[in-house]
């Protein structure tokens, strides 16, 4: 190490570089000699090494003992400095296994540096730690610059709530999609977005948007603010599981007024699926799905009425309140409607209107 940066810099500035790296050193000369063997390997970045285990779970599934049973306390704060140390410049190990290692929540922000730096690393397993909510907090924090983290594995972490678990698992699963979508998603989830219309319809030519995409869709769209009325779908690769997730978004959404799902793989079952949304969803009045693998015919005619039957309600005009002194009704703003709206309008929603003498309905051709 002397004789590397010897003459090249002055000792002032070798001296932080080099306690830094005499402090890893004794850390790994202080751990057992596998811990101390696979840090060294990942530091010097041997293509043989691939993944690094540090995992008592072989050793609990055999014995059935506890994690605070088997290992002592080597994968603390300390060994974690180390191992950031080590793989910061690794581009070979893939995965890490930590679990059932007594993992802290502080050594969460050591691994938060690792994944600002090393992009290499797609899966981490952090099962039967003592994890909490707020220790993962830099963990998601992370993954919004991290493209290539795909797993986490946090299960048997009791201090992890089922809401935070969710929380990391959209977000890994985000990272799986078009960067277009994971930057509207990550908008939506600093600050309420004013777009609204997300097209996600065969852009850039390829079909990107599959059924992970509509979970995707149905955690992001409900759990944070957003303005989303038309949602474009068409020109992809969803099947009747992802219409499973777009009804779960449209039962509780309540912005979206149009959903574009042509030229997809849904069957006759998405279609039954997204029919069971109109139960409680009163706003919805586009739904296409042409040219899909849809073989009944019945489905279709029942969603072309229930979708009429949202439209009505959209283009029903209101009544105006009428005064408690018995003084003449004031006349309410003239309605205008275009002759294409009053076609979508049956005969009795008009009548209605028109016996409603505190409306003024102005009939505008075109």
């Amino acid at each position: 190490y002397q004789r590397r940066v010897h003459g090249n810099v002055e000792n002032n500035q070798i001296q932080p570089v080099l306690m830094k790296f005499i402090d890893n050193i004794s850390v790994l000369n202080a751990q057992p000699s596998e811990i101390k063997k696979a840090l060294l390997a990942a530091h010097g970045n041997e293509r043989f090494l691939s993944e690094i285990d540090f995992s008592a779970m072989p050793v609990l599934e055999t014995t059935g003992l506890r994690p605070e049973d088997v290992l002592p306390p080597t994968l603390g704060v300390p060994t974690f400095r180390s191992l950031v140390y080590c793989l910061a410049d690794n581009t070979y190990v893939q995965r890490l296994d930590l679990s059932g290692g007594k993992v802290e929540s502080e050594a969460c922000k050591l691994l938060k540096d690792l994944l600002t730096r090393n992009s290499f690393i797609n899966s981490i397993s952090l099962r039967h730690n003592r994890l909490t909510d707020e220790g993962l907090e830099p963990i998601i924090d992370v993954l919004r610059k991290n493209d290539t983290l795909l797993e986490f594995d946090i299960s048997g972490n009791p201090n992890v709530s089922p809401a935070m678990q969710e929380r990391l698992r959209m977000t890994l699963l985000l990272n799986s999609q078009p960067r277009k979508l994971k930057a509207f998603m990550w908008q939506i989830r600093i600050a309420a977005d004013t777009q609204k219309q997300l097209k996600l319809s065969d852009f850039d030519g390829e079909r990107y948007c599959d059924d992970v995409t509509c979970d995707v869709l149905r955690y992001h769209l409900l759990e944070f603010k957003n303005a989303v009325q038309d949602l474009d779908l068409a020109n992809n690769m969803i099947t009747d599981v992802g219409a499973h997730y777009l009804a779960k978004l449209l039962e509780r959404s309540e912005t979206l007024t149009a959903v574009r799902l042509d030229s997809n793989q849904l069957g006759n079952d998405g279609v039954a699926t997204l029919l069971k949304v109109f139960q409680s969803n009163t706003i919805l009045t586009t739904l296409s799905v042409s040219q899909n693998d849809i073989t009944d015919g019945f489905l279709l005619q029942q969603l072309e009425g229930k979708l009429g039957t949202n439209s009505k309600r959209a283009f029903r005009p209101p009544k105006a309140a009428v005064p408690r002194n018995g003084a003449a009704a004031a006349v309410n703003p003239a309605l205008e409607f275009s002759t294409s709206y009053l076609k979508s309008m049956d005969d009795s929603i008009l009548a209605e209107a028109l016996a409603d003498r505190t409306t003024v309905l102005r009939i505008r051709s075109r």
